[in-house]
Formats: C-alpha cells, structure tokens, sequence
C-alpha cells in the first residue's frame, strides 16, 4: 500500500506517453484522483497535443512535454538533475509512472530526485480491457470502486463550437462518430468493416460522421470511395 495522502489538496504528477489512444484510456485514471480529491493539483508529463486533452475538462492543471530535452535525464543510468528538476519532482505528494519502464529505471530516478512516492503501471496491456489494467496501481490508494468509462465533460463554450462544428457538415447533434484507423494496422478492424457499420447505422436512420488522424490516409481512401457523401 502507498503512503497515506494526509492533505485535501495534494500535488500529483502522472508520466504517461502513448498516442491519442493510449491517453484516453488512462482517463479513468485521472477522473478517480479528481473524484476523491477534488482540490488536487495534477500535473501530466506526456505529449501536449493528446494530453491537453485533460486539462480543457478540468482534470488536470498543467502538461510539461516529455519531448523537452531535459526530461532524457530521467531515463538514463546516473543522472545529474538541475536544481528546477529536483525542486518540481519533490513538490508531488505521489506520483503515477505509465512509462514504458522494463528495468524501472524511470522509477529509480524519479526516486533518486527526492520523490515522495512513486506507484507504477506497465502502459502495456498485458490483461484484459485496458481500462481496469490502467486502473490497478489506484488499488494502493484504496481507490477500487472506480469509473471505468473515459469521459471527457466538455465546457459549455467547447460543447457549443463542436455544435457549430456539426452544423458545418450537415449534421444534428448526435451522430455516431466512426474512427476506423484506431491503432496498427495489425490490430485494426478491416476498413471494409467500419464501412459496413456506416451504412448499417444509415439504413437505420442514424447519422455518422468519420474521424481520421495523421496516419489514416489509407482509410480515409477507402471510405472516400465507399461512401463518398460521408461527412469527415
């Protein structure tokens, strides 16, 4: 078990890298240490872009970019940390590796600048769902009741510019969103069967709309083919 958090507005830092993804699924994560300690200060070192995500709904405060040069100290064997580096690691009550860490040398080093704490998980899932995988180191704080569903409680300013945003492609407000390049090729879904879904939920009078990222190109091909009137 983790020391007790004695305070009703601890500090904590979560390290968590990974793609959009991954982050999702380390939500339920960040909703459990808001849910218990809503006066937390939490602190993310991860990729801004995906991680940005977390403070726009409120459960989290600030993003540091792990891309920063400074952070390769953390992950090198006899690290010489700045004196801002050792000041900001033993400002955390507790801290939540999601690093890839094999020989837990992140760990070490986050010990070695003076961490209070540290609790790690594995970011590979090696077990079951995702969610639940993720959720485990939350067992050393006595947290086991927690919320498995990722949510994302958008501000009222955001929720209406994505209302807008709707109304721009044709669409009311609840379409089905369809993301059909969700992770590697090898373990995707045939593009062929996302199409398939899209004209089901058609044929059953429900509006889609397709989301495609970076790498998608080759799915959004297809579906520019097969459904050519699809929103995107």
């Amino acid at each position: 078990m983790a020391e007790p958090i004695r305070t009703h507005a601890p500090r904590f830092l979560l390290l968590r890298g990974g793609a959009i993804g991954d982050f999702i699924a380390t939500l339920p994560v960040l909703q459990a240490l808001r849910a218990q300690w809503p006066a937390a200060v939490i602190e993310i070192w991860g990729y801004p872009h995906v991680a940005e995500l977390a403070v726009a709904v409120g459960l989290a405060q600030t993003v540091v970019s792990l891309d920063r040069a400074e952070m390769a100290r953390f992950f090198v064997p006899e690290p010489q940390f700045t004196d801002a580096q050792v000041a900001a690691v033993r400002s955390f009550d507790l801290i939540f590796n999601y690093l890839h860490d094999p020989v837990g040398q992140v760990r070490s080093n986050l010990l070695l600048a003076g961490a209070k704490q540290v609790l790690s998980g594995s970011p590979i899932v090696k077990r079951g769902h995702a969610v639940p995988f993720l959720l485990e180191p939350l067992q050393a704080l006595a947290l086991y009741d927690t919320e498995l569903v990722p949510t994302l409680d958008w501000p009222a300013d955001r929720r209406a510019a994505g209302r807008e945003r709707l109304r721009a492609l044709g669409l009311r407000e609840r379409p089905v969103a369809v993301h059909p390049g969700s992770g590697s090729p090898a373990k995707n879904w045939p593009v062929a069967r996302f199409v398939e879904i899209v004209r089901r939920l058609r044929a059953a009078g429900r509006e889609t709309v397709a989301v495609f990222g970076e790498a998608d190109v080759d799915a959004a091909a297809v579906f520019a083919r097969e459904l050519p009137d699809s929103p995107a």
